[in-house]
């Protein structure tokens, strides 16, 4: 998941997600070119997500992106457990449970120096949505 938010802090900074890929280990190209695909086609909504759930801008562009990356992937999860809501699903679409991506999200936060002083906030804000998503 670190290694997705880089890619699409990447592009929100100009680059291109090709070439940011290439320079990902060959070992997790796959899984984090998948997750960052998907984090690129809802990135309106995980934006939207974000702002309304951290209002201020997160002092860190990675973090920014950590978190766009997890609500993207939470929405998904949401939206393949509840038959009442239409699927953003695609072949190459990730879906994993809340819990995972949740964990998934913290852990990455505590792997990069500068995002350890936020593991809190990562986790709030994501069992926030979890708590709030039938009301946002």
């Amino acid at each position: 998941m670190l290694a997705a938010a880089q890619n699409v802090q990447a592009v929100l900074a100009g680059r291109s997600l090709s070439d940011t890929l290439a320079a990902t280990d060959p070992a997790l190209r796959a899984s984090v070119q998948a997750v960052a695909f998907h984090t690129m086609r809802q990135l309106g909504l995980a934006t939207t997500l974000r702002e309304l759930l951290v209002p201020r801008t997160p002092p860190s562009a990675l973090l920014d992106a950590l978190l766009k990356v997890a609500l993207a992937l939470l929405d998904t999860a949401a939206r393949a457990a509840d038959p009442e809501l239409p699927a953003v699903m695609g072949r190459e679409t990730p879906v994993y449970a809340p819990h995972t991506v949740v964990d998934q999200a913290v852990r990455a936060a505590g792997r990069h120096k500068k995002l350890q002083p936020f593991k809190g906030l990562v986790n709030g804000v994501l069992r926030r949505y979890l708590r709030e998503r039938p009301t946002i």
